[in-house]
């Protein structure tokens, strides 16, 4: 159970590790294209949301964007994603 200490900024609020998992079942082509541009017409949204995060430290806030601007980047380049992701052929 998480305590809190009066500092919103806990540790929990943190990502523990930077290594990405994907679902291990079978999505067809369709679906992934469909969630490749789903989380890129979202990323201005997300990083909006982030930067409102009043109650967050700016250097949590900047750690938080720099890792979701990985995952955006990885989104750029879905044929190389799509080798992680089991597709139906």
């Amino acid at each position: 159970s998480h305590r809190s200490s009066g500092n919103s900024d806990s540790v929990r609020a943190r990502p523990a590790s930077t290594q990405r998992y994907f679902m291990p079942y079978v999505i067809t082509d369709e679906e992934f294209d469909f969630a490749v541009k789903y989380y890129q017409d979202m990323k201005q949204n997300i990083l909006d949301k982030c930067d409102s995060a009043s109650y967050l430290k700016p250097e949590t806030i900047e750690s938080n964007k720099r890792f979701l601007l990985e995952f955006f980047k990885e989104l750029e380049k879905p044929d190389k994603l799509r080798k992680y992701i089991k597709t139906k052929e």
